[in-house]
């Protein structure tokens, strides 16, 4: 839903956090009906109050978890590998 300028809405549970940001990209609630039922309310009743989380949920998708940005991070880690590879290659030379 991030890559739909849409907020989500989840249970603080796991590792959810790494991926939702409280009360910027989106609404993270106590892991019970209750808490999930308030928080869906809550954005109904001021569905223009949360839009800013939408658009701040879609920005996060794009910069860490769209296809460019998985690819711009694998290739960072490829190239730290590789650096480090050739540097402990020239120590046993």
């Amino acid at each position: 839903h991030m890559q739909n300028h849409k907020l989500v809405i989840a249970t603080d549970t796991g590792i959810i956090r790494e991926y939702i940001k409280d009360g910027v990209t989106g609404i993270l609630v106590a892991d019970n009906h209750a808490a999930l039922a308030g928080a869906v309310q809550r954005v109904a009743r001021n569905p223009e109050t949360y839009q800013a989380y939408g658009d701040a949920a879609y920005e996060r998708y794009v910069s860490c978890f769209s296809r460019e940005a998985v690819a711009r991070r694998l290739d960072q880690l490829v190239s730290q590998e590789m650096q480090s590879v050739e540097s402990t290659s020239e120590r046993f030379e």
